[in-house]
């Protein structure tokens, strides 16, 4: 039996250079994947829903003060769009003091801050003014939320 040998081709090192070169790439992009999937969604407050949205005092003369006493509800959202538990709520503004209210003071860690018998006053002269809430919670940058409060609408 005579045996032909054909020494011209050389691709014996080519599958060699092929499967190094394939598990190279699978490595660095597991070590890729691996980065990305660590980022972590950065902890914003996204938004915030008070209710009421606007705070009418009534057709109060414009020469006397104007008050209402009345329950604000604060919600406050990351970036997700879910609730945010353990927030603190600051109330100032139109109001006779600042107050400050945790989630959770009512009982329930729902993501809802309740402001009872919050006292919001206009002095005379004053037709428009505004409620100031600012929300911060650990780990989240502050934010700060406004809503009208107006006299006689």
């Amino acid at each position: 039996m005579r045996r032909i040998r054909d020494e011209s081709g050389a691709i014996e090192g080519l599958p060699l250079q092929l499967m190094i070169t394939v598990i190279v790439a699978g490595l660095t992009l597991a070590v890729i994947l691996g980065w990305v999937v660590a980022i972590q969604t950065p902890a914003v407050i996204r938004g915030v829903n008070v209710e009421p949205h606007t705070v009418d005092l009534g057709d109060v003369p414009i020469d006397e003060p104007a008050a209402k006493t009345l329950t604000v509800k604060v919600v406050v959202y990351d970036a997700k769009n879910a609730p945010i538990k353990g927030a603190v709520v600051v109330v100032s503004g139109a109001v006779a003091t600042p107050v400050a209210a945790q989630d959770g003071d009512d009982g329930e860690v729902d993501g809802t801050v309740t402001f009872r018998n919050l006292r919001v006053i206009l002095p005379p002269g004053v037709s428009i003014g505004e409620l100031t809430f600012t929300i911060q919670k650990a780990g989240y940058p502050s934010k700060v939320w406004t809503i009208p409060v107006v006299r006689g609408v």
